[in-house]
């Protein structure tokens, strides 16, 4: 089966969906590592898991964050000699022989990361996915259904711990491109991943035919209401101050602060809880202007 893993991070997990994750996965990999967040009621979880013979749980106490997470994850596959690493979001669901399918590319020169086309079938602004049998470098793609050379994650750096939970992807990714690593897209693979909660708006028809006739992709977007999480707004605001920080001699700032822009109005338009979301956008900012964070330096570190 080669050394492929797959590892979850998990944080309250929908138990029933969690089993349809690992039910999907660990016939794929030699081992699923599941890393519990402190999440309540860890007896049932463990109960549940000690079913699957290919599973390990790594459980804390408290919410120690994504990134920790991830990289506690990269560090044990690393110790058990394992090459690749699939990590998952806890509710996604891999399709049948995706393991198989992304390590096909494992053998493309310098690939740091092999992803899936990533498709939220509730999002109808966006058109549906069209598979092919190409692929393609990318410069992003998001954590969950990430295929991940495990020894190229640590020599870069792997996750930064201090970002908690907002941005991890991004960070990774730019560490990976700036390194002169791949991020390769199967264009074959698809992964349906839910990404925030959606509801749709009294005008959805109305703003997804406006958005044709003015082929414009915003104004489809506000079809639908998203439930903004402020706890996870407040990190994604503080830490894109803070990235702009890190990679300041690679980016144009300017970049960042349109980033932060859109990011807020559109959560502040789009979201419930408007005081609690424009808190959170404040307090973001007071935080990320605040803090510090050391020039990223680039590694120039051989790979065998």
């Amino acid at each position: 089966m080669n050394q492929y893993a797959a590892g979850i991070v998990i944080y309250n997990p929908d138990l029933i969906r969690l089993k349809e994750n690992i039910d999907a996965v660990s016939p794929q990999v030699k081992t699923v590592y599941c890393f519990d967040n402190g999440s309540k009621g860890q007896s049932a979880l463990k109960d549940m898991l000690k079913h699957y013979d290919n599973v390990v749980l790594m459980a804390e106490k408290n919410n120690l964050g994504i990134a920790t997470a991830l990289n506690r994850i990269i560090d044990r596959a690393h110790k058990d000699q394992m090459e690749w690493l699939l990590t998952l979001d806890q509710d996604s669901v891999v399709c049948n022989r995706m393991i198989e399918k992304l390590a096909a590319l494992t053998g493309e020169e310098k690939t740091l990361i092999i992803c899936p086309i990533i498709e939220d079938v509730r999002r109808k602004n966006e058109k549906p996915v069209v598979t092919s049998n190409t692929f393609e470098s990318v410069d992003f793609c998001i954590t969950s259904g990430s295929f991940m050379n495990v020894e190229k994650t640590i020599v870069i750096g792997g996750f930064d711990e201090f970002l908690f939970i907002g941005l991890v992807d991004n960070d990774i990714c730019m560490r990976a491109n700036y390194e002169g690593y791949r991020i390769i897209r199967n264009n074959a693979v698809v992964l349906n991943h839910e990404l925030g909660n959606l509801t749709p708006t009294k005008f959805e028809k109305f703003y997804l035919k406006l958005g044709d006739v003015l082929h414009n992709e915003t104004i489809k977007k506000l079809s639908y209401k998203r439930e903004v999480n402020s706890l996870r707004l407040y990190y994604a605001t503080r830490n894109m101050f803070y990235l702009k920080k890190k990679y300041a001699q690679f980016d144009n700032e300017n970049v960042w602060y349109k980033m932060i822009v859109k990011n807020s109005f559109s959560s502040i338009i789009r979201g419930g809880y408007r005081l609690n979301i424009i808190k959170a956008v404040l307090l973001g900012i007071r935080d990320g202007r605040a803090v510090c964070a050391e020039p990223y330096v680039l590694m120039h570190t051989k790979i065998k």
